[in-house]
């Protein structure tokens, strides 16, 4: 062997065939590695590399090169895979030129993951956030699955079936497919302790007879309703309710929004009558919308705020006995008739009446008009 062959074969390893060379070997070949999408977009090369140097594979990323809806898996010298694989951060020694093929595996689109609202012990719905044109199917924690389109403003929601209530710690998932991709992975949240409440109900500012009046027998009044803490603290503004509207059927409905747990005092007060109260205590575990049925009806199916006062003093004393003895014996709609002085609304001011008066200021039908006033809170 010549001493130069020896010299160029042996400058990557010691040489072993021949003495050293007395001349200095030519310039190291240059090569260069280039990297083929396959597929795929972009394109790279590394170029005037040092033959026999130490040479880093390089990422899709450092590459540029992508390909939507696949996933890289190596490098290979041959399109199909069949040749030597490479990966990513290999480190190897240039013998000569390089093609890397990429190597991809589909990987299907995944549909983005919806968005669940939070949800409350009780609740009736379960509702959320999607992707328009996208199906959520939600999961409840009995394992029934409901499947719902989502709306054109990003939202979705169904109604929790009959016979399920839902209890603080349960588990919800929900799911989104859209069209041509497959399912994403499950949004989930826990059911929470319900911290305030909606709470509505009636009462009603009429005066409603039984005796076939007909609707002109009906007397418009404001109605005071509160939610107290207690029935001598006044609640705060937004848990007060003065002027009730009047429904087609007599009925005065009010709805106080945001009430926190806690024991209450509904406070019902009508200009002339004395305060009419209830106990309500509302929980983490009642549902978002509470209704309430403030006291009465009666047995003839009237809802009354009497009390005896009839003269709006918020007291029951000689001058309300007065006021309904100067009307004896009117009827409605006789001028002096009055709904103040007819206490049971049965259309006629007679003895009936009274009896409200004794009761609420402790007077008895034979001391009668009595001597003792009873003051009430207003």
């Amino acid at each position: 062997m010549r001493v130069f062959d020896c010299c160029r074969v042996c400058c990557c390893k010691p040489c072993v065939c021949c003495p050293p060379c007395p001349v200095p070997p030519p310039p190291l070949r240059q090569l260069s590695v280039t990297y083929n999408p396959n597929g795929g977009t972009g394109a790279h090369r590394d170029s005037n590399l040092p033959m026999c140097s130490l040479y880093t594979i390089k990422t899709p990323t450092q590459t540029g090169i992508h390909r939507p809806g696949f996933s890289f898996i190596s490098w290979n010298i041959q399109p199909d895979g069949s040749g030597m694989t490479y990966q990513p951060g290999q480190a190897i020694k240039l013998m000569q030129n390089l093609t890397l093929y990429a190597q991809w595996e589909f990987t299907p689109l995944v549909s983005p993951r919806p968005e669940i609202d939070p949800v409350m012990a009780g609740d009736s719905t379960v509702s959320g956030t999607g992707s328009p044109g996208c199906n959520a199917t939600v999961t409840l924690p009995n394992g029934a699955q409901i499947e719902v389109s989502v709306a054109e403003d990003d939202t979705w929601v169904i109604s929790v079936p009959t016979g399920l209530t839902l209890v603080a710690g349960q588990v919800i998932s929900a799911t989104q497919t859209c069209p041509g991709m497959v399912e994403s992975s499950p949004a989930t949240i826990i059911v929470q302790l319900r911290s305030s409440h909606t709470v509505t109900g009636y009462v009603s500012p009429l005066v409603v007879d039984d005796l076939g009046f007909g609707p002109n027998f009906l007397q418009l009044f404001d109605i005071i309703v509160e939610l107290r803490t207690s029935f001598l603290v006044p609640a705060p503004p937004e848990l007060v309710t003065v002027a009730v509207p009047v429904d087609a059927e007599g009925l005065g409905l009010f709805t106080f929004l945001n009430v926190p747990n806690g024991d209450y005092v509904l406070y019902i007060k009508r200009p002339g009558y004395l305060v009419r109260s209830m106990n309500v205590t509302i929980t983490a575990a009642d549902p978002d919308d509470i209704t309430l049925a403030p006291p009465g009806p009666d047995d003839n199916g009237v809802f009354n705020l009497w009390s005896g006062d009839v003269d709006g003093s918020t007291r029951v004393d000689n001058s309300d006995l007065i006021m309904i003895l100067e009307g004896y014996g009117a009827v409605y709609p006789q001028p002096a008739y009055g709904p103040n002085k007819d206490q049971n609304a049965d259309g006629v001011i007679n003895e009936d009446d009274f009896q409200f008066v004794y009761l609420f200021g402790n007077y008895t039908v034979r001391d009668y008009p009595g001597a003792g006033d009873v003051d009430f809170y207003n």
